[in-house]
């Protein structure tokens, strides 16, 4: 199902998720307490106009935020949703791995609600527009070491730095061949990304995945599930992701400076 074929109105979306959970008509009939002379059919087919509060009931009743129902959200932009009507396409990213990304982003929501939402330390610094994308990403993570004042030394926490700018990273075993991933919710109105890293591997392989995964989250990349896998990228935000993950772990000048430091010491190990 795609995005451009889910209902447009309340009343569809009801009936969508209605036919995809273990809710009876009955029940919605029940939870809204109709007047006389109406019935669950006639909300379902649209011919009774439901109120705020009848889609707040509804929204409990069915487990889902109130602005899917009333189209502030579109089904698609909610993971846990889209998990429940089989929209997302990640067809071999397992179940679990999902629904574990959901229940993260479900607390992050709740969390956000009590305590508000942290403000990234980057909001102010924007990433390379540069049409060479193997350049943006390499001048992105200049301006992401820059931004945090880095310097060029290595990056002792990066799971903290990624949180820190408000991608929650968290650890699951994928298939073969499968380093991570990259999720966005759009669940109350609010984009999050949650960025999911493969435990198959070694952990610098998974400390690469971190800053490959945040690279898409901080170029806000298309996609509900983004998939990165072993084989080269071939795809244009991936070459993007890749160069600025390359750069973020070990910029330029760096490499330059241990580059010249081992030929040094090897000129004075021959001498």
């Amino acid at each position: 199902m795609s995005r451009r074929m889910l209902p447009s109105s309340p009343a569809g979306r009801i009936r969508l998720l209605l036919q995809h959970s273990r809710v009876s008509e009955e029940q919605l009939a029940r939870v809204l307490d109709l007047p006389p002379g109406v019935a669950a059919a006639d909300i379902l087919a649209g011919s009774y106009e439901l109120s705020a509060a009848d889609l707040v009931a509804v929204a409990e009743l069915l487990d889902v935020p109130v602005t899917v129902l009333s189209g502030q959200v579109p089904i698609s932009g909610h993971l846990g949703v889209s998990l429940r009507l089989g929209t997302v396409e990640a067809p071999d990213v397992p179940a679990e791995a999902l629904e574990y990304a959901d229940r993260i982003l479900r607390y992050k929501g709740l969390l956000d609600s009590w305590l508000g939402a942290s403000r990234s330390p980057l909001a102010g610094v924007g990433m390379s527009t540069d049409k060479y994308y193997v350049r943006a990403g390499r001048e992105s993570a200049q301006r992401v070491r820059d931004g945090l004042q880095l310097g060029e030394e290595p990056i002792p926490d990066l799971v903290e730095l990624a949180e820190r700018l408000g991608f929650p990273v968290v650890f699951c075993l994928l298939p073969e061949g499968m380093h991570g991933l990259a999720v966005q919710d759009e669940r109350e109105g609010v984009t999050t990304r949650l960025i999911v890293v493969s435990t198959r591997g070694p952990w610098m392989m998974q400390r690469y995945t971190v800053a490959h995964e945040l690279g898409h989250s901080l170029y806000k990349d298309d996609g509900q599930v983004i998939v990165d896998l072993v084989e080269i990228p071939d795809r244009l935000p991936e070459l993007r992701a890749d160069s600025f993950a390359r750069h973020l772990l070990l910029p330029s000048a760096a490499l330059k400076h241990e580059v010249t430091r081992g030929r040094r010491e090897g000129l004075r190990g021959m001498s």
